[in-house]
C-alpha cells in the first residue's frame, strides 16, 4: 500500500489509553484513507514517555520508513513532583533535535508534525504540569527554528469541557480526538502534500 504514517510519542498516540480507533492519529489515518487512498499505519507511542525516555528507546521505534510522522512529546517531561521537572527544557530541547535528526535518518523526505499538548487538566492532583506552557513554548520555537509546523492543539477545546475527555479526564475520547483531528488534518495536507497526492484512491 501507498506508504507508511508512523505514531510516535507519549500516551497521546498510546493505544491503552483508547481504542485505536479514537486515537487523534487514526483519525488522520482515515481521513488520508477517505479523501487520497490507502496507506499504512503503525503506533509507537508508550504510556508515560518522556524526551528522555524516546530517545532511549530508538531503536524500538525508529525501524521503519516512513512518510509521514506524528509525533506527541512534551507533557510527562513538565511532570514536577516536588523535585522540578522530570526533564529539564534544556535536555528537553537537545532531546526534540536527537529526535527529529533520527526522523530525518529514517527517511530524509519523510512529512513531520509534533503536536504540542492540549488542555488535558495539566494541574490534575498528583500529575502536576504547572511549567507545561513553558514545553510548549519550547516545542513550538523548536519546530519554527527547524521550518516545521507545530500542531497546536491546547486550544481544541476549553479545558473543563469533560465530555471530551476519557475517564481520566486527562486523554480525549472519541469525539475529543476528532476535534484534534480537525486541528493536525490540515496541517498534515499542506506538509504531506507531494506524498499524499501518490496515493491511489481506495
Amino acid at each position: 500500500m501507498g506508504g507508511l504514517i508512523l505514531a510516535v510519542g507519549d500516551s497521546r498516540v498510546c493505544i491503552q489509553q483508547s481504542s485505536l480507533y479514537d486515537l487523534f492519529p487514526k483519525q488522520v489515518h482515515n481521513s488520508i484513507i477517505n479523501d487520497y487512498g490507502k496507506t499504512q499505519f503503525v503506533n509507537k507511542g508508550i504510556n508515560g514517555n518522556t524526551s528522555a525516555q524516546m530517545v532511549n528507546n530508538i531503536a524500538w521505534w525508529s525501524n521503519f520508513t516512513p512518510d509521514l510522522i506524528i509525533c506527541t512529546i512534551g507533557p510527562n517531561d513538565a511532570v514536577d513532583n516536588g523535585s522540578g521537572p522530570a526533564v529539564s527544557i534544556g535536555d528537553y530541547t537537545a532531546n526534540l533535535g536527537t529526535i527529529l535528526n533520527t526522523f530525518y535518518k529514517m527517511n530524509p523526505n519523510a512529512a513531520i508534525v509534533f503536536c504540542s499538548a492540549w488542555h488535558a487538566n495539566l494541574n490534575k492532583p498528583g500529575q502536576l504540569r504547572s511549567n507545561a506552557t513553558t514545553y510548549i513554548a519550547a516545542l513550538e520555537d523548536f519546530c519554527a527554528a527547524n521550518g516545521l509546523t507545530c500542531a497546536v492543539l491546547q486550544n481544541a477545546w476549553g479545558e473543563s469541557e469533560w465530555s471530551l475527555y476519557t475517564y481520566d479526564e486527562i486523554h480525549p475520547n472519541a469525539a475529543g480526538s476528532a476535534l484534534i483531528n480537525n486541528i493536525v488534518y490540515p496541517i498534515v495536507k499542506n506538509v504531506a502534500a507531494n506524498w499524499l497526492d501518490t496515493l491511489v484512491p481506495v
